[in-house]
């Protein structure tokens, strides 16, 4: 399953843009930010998800808000990697996780969904009006976690500093 014509060509332009973030505070309202822990080196985890999303992407059945996700960037020296997740109605999050530092993001990249002629633009100049992801990017994070075959854990106490931190 692919993402339609818009959404390929904006996606990635939207997700190095970053509207969503632009607005210090509301941006909480659509990010997850969690410390993964694991006795797993860096190296193994990253290619462990790695290998677990082109397993996810082979099944038929898929949950709508993490319907299709792509590997965007895989920097193997630096062990993170940038995934681009659409939803079924083809709205874009973006992952990025760091096996170093332990660092797991999920944000949601924009209020409009890529498929829409001009998605880019609106979200841009719409990039200060709230909006809600429902716990979706907290969901993705799990998911992917849970797909991985190497014990990942979250440290909550790590957990509740980056939260207060944003």
């Amino acid at each position: 399953m692919e993402v339609c014509f818009l959404s390929a060509v904006q996606g990635p332009l939207q997700a190095f843009l970053r509207p969503g973030l632009w607005f210090p505070g509301l941006n909480l309202l659509h990010t997850c930010t969690e410390q993964w822990v694991s006795t797993e080196p860096p190296d193994v985890l990253l290619d462990d998800l790695v290998h677990s999303i082109e397993a996810y992407s082979q099944l038929e059945q898929r949950e709508s808000w993490c319907n299709i996700i792509q590997l965007h960037k895989v920097d193997r020296e630096n062990n993170r990697v940038t995934i681009l997740a659409y939803t079924r109605a083809e709205w874009l999050d973006v992952v990025e996780i760091d096996f170093n530092t332990g660092k797991a993001r999920s944000f949601s990249s924009g209020i409009f969904p890529t498929f829409l002629p001009l998605a880019v633009l609106l979200n841009c100049v719409l990039f200060f009006v709230p909006f809600l992801d429902h716990g979706v990017n907290k969901k993705r994070l799990d998911k992917l976690r849970s797909l991985m075959t190497s014990a990942v854990g979250v440290d909550t106490e790590e957990q509740s500093l980056i939260t207060n931190e944003h």
